[in-house]
């Protein structure tokens, strides 16, 4: 994930600290105040973890459960990582397919977006 936001590391710690006040609101100001001393001292491991567990994976929580059945929502897991490289990342998401089939969650749709159908088209 860092790779792909390299520049906030760099020449743009102002514009990511803006954004990181700009949720204030929904998670408070000691949390933002926690993730500033994060990029204040290029803590970047530290800020991008607590940002997914405190921000991005209860956003995306509430989104599965408006979006998904229950039941899909139910089945979700907690992937422990090493460290945040795009390395790692890539290989839990590998594992994670592997392990559990992403057509469940349109199971009763009459196609699964993404697939080609007997005619050849696309979904």
């Amino acid at each position: 994930i860092r790779s792909q936001y390299r520049y906030f590391e760099t020449t743009h710690v102002g514009l990511l600290r803006k954004a990181l006040s700009g949720l204030a609101r929904l998670q408070g100001k000691a949390r933002v105040a926690e993730w500033h001393a994060h990029a204040d001292a290029g803590r970047w491991d530290d800020l991008v973890e607590s940002l997914l567990v405190h921000h991005y994976d209860p956003a995306y929580r509430k989104s599965a459960e408006t979006f998904y059945s229950s039941a899909a929502v139910a089945s979700t897991a907690t992937v422990e990582l090493a460290d945040t490289s795009d390395a790692t990342y890539h290989d839990a998401a590998r594992n994670l397919l592997r392990e559990h089939d992403p057509a469940a969650l349109y199971r009763g749709s009459a196609e699964v977006p993404g697939t080609v159908t007997s005619s050849g088209s696309s979904c």
